[in-house]
């Protein structure tokens, strides 16, 4: 039977059955269903995100996944961007820098802007610059007046890159999405001058790696091209089933069902009631811990890594994209509850602590 489903329940209904395409571009180590919990969590914060049409999404995290970042977290490597209705992939400068770190082509990469009051000089013929720290001057948008990027080679040499605001006024002019632009110029500013450094031809970037796909599928990003081109592996989702919204327009919500709106949850009493169930399979004695119930070790995970009630419910928001009682999650969803509580690691906890 037809269902109606709430804009966020829509795209992770659509990402769970595609987990299979995600996998297939993962490198090794990286969890297919915390990429999609962190997508989740993104898109409780941007609605205008969570109205992307989920094959868009899906793209996203495939492209960002397959060069080993994480797209929404807390680390800033990549972004989740809604445009149009479409959701694109783009780079964060931390990204190109962590990139460029594991590929190889540099040991260490700063970039900062620079601003209208600050001490700053630049010697073109030997690179060096030099930019004491200023206390007490205006550091708003307004007042940058360029940005630069120091690169330190393998080899011990550094290089160094400039540009003014007029040059990356330049930038933002023919870049699709200006909202970012404005809500984070000074982290653009940044990301701007890095690649230039890396585009530059000061620094040989091989185009096998990493770094060198990712500035390619981040230049298709800002000029609105379309980055199925870059997908290791055929661009196929599987349609989600029993599905019977139609797709929102960006930031509609009057359909939405806000999964924020359901009354408080004891979520001790819920583990101990899904326990004590008639149709629990938990009666009796105790299996092994290889077959105990989800449930169970649920509770025992909790209570190992000492996650109080309220961390609890912010953890299931996070990683599940809803707060509700664990009798309620299906047996997939409480596995990855399960697994992502027991893996978590401190950037996880500062997120959604």
């Amino acid at each position: 039977m037809a269902t109606n489903l709430s804009i966020i329940d829509r795209q992770k209904t659509f990402l769970f059955q595609n987990t299979k395409m995600l996998r297939a571009v993962l490198p090794e180590g990286m969890d297919p269903n915390r990429i999609i919990a962190v997508a989740l969590a993104a898109m409780q914060k941007n609605r205008d995100l969570a109205a992307c049409t989920p094959e868009s999404v899906l793209l996203s995290l495939m492209l960002s996944a397959q060069i080993g970042l994480d797209a929404g977290g807390t680390l800033g490597h990549a972004w989740l961007i809604p445009y149009k209705g479409q959701c694109t992939m783009q780079l964060g400068f931390r990204g190109m820098i962590e990139l460029a770190v594991r590929s190889r082509v540099a040991t260490s990469v700063m970039a900062e802007v620079v601003y209208k009051e600050d001490v700053f000089e630049y010697d073109r013929g030997t690179g060096e610059i030099h930019h004491p720290y200023s206390f007490d001057i205006d550091r708003s948008d307004n007042a940058i007046i360029g940005a630069y990027a120091i690169a330190t080679l393998p080899s011990g040499e550094k290089i160094a890159e400039v540009m003014t605001r007029a040059e990356i006024e330049k930038r933002k002019a023919v870049a699709m999405t200006k909202n970012v632009w404005n809500k984070w110029f000074k982290e653009m500013c940044q990301k701007t001058v890095v690649k230039r450094l890396f585009m530059s031809g000061k620094v040989r970037i091989p185009s096998s790696s990493m770094l060198g796909e990712a500035v390619t599928i981040d230049n298709l990003a800002e000029r609105g091209d379309d980055q199925r081109t870059q997908t290791r592996v055929p661009f196929e989702p599987v349609q989600a089933k029993n599905v019977t919204q139609k797709a929102p327009e960006i930031g509609e919500t009057r359909q939405a069902v806000n999964p924020y709106d359901k009354p408080e949850v004891d979520m001790n009493a819920s583990m101990n009631k899904g326990m004590q169930s008639p149709e629990n399979k938990m009666q009796g004695p105790a299996p092994s811990n290889k077959e105990a119930d989800p449930i169970e070790r649920l509770i025992a995970v909790v209570k190992r890594k000492r996650i109080s009630q309220e961390n609890f419910k912010k953890a299931m928001i996070y990683y599940m994209g809803r707060a509700c009682e664990p009798t309620d999650l299906d047996p997939q969803e409480l596995e990855s509850l399960i697994k992502f509580l027991d893996t978590e690691t401190a950037e996880d906890k500062e997120a959604y602590r």
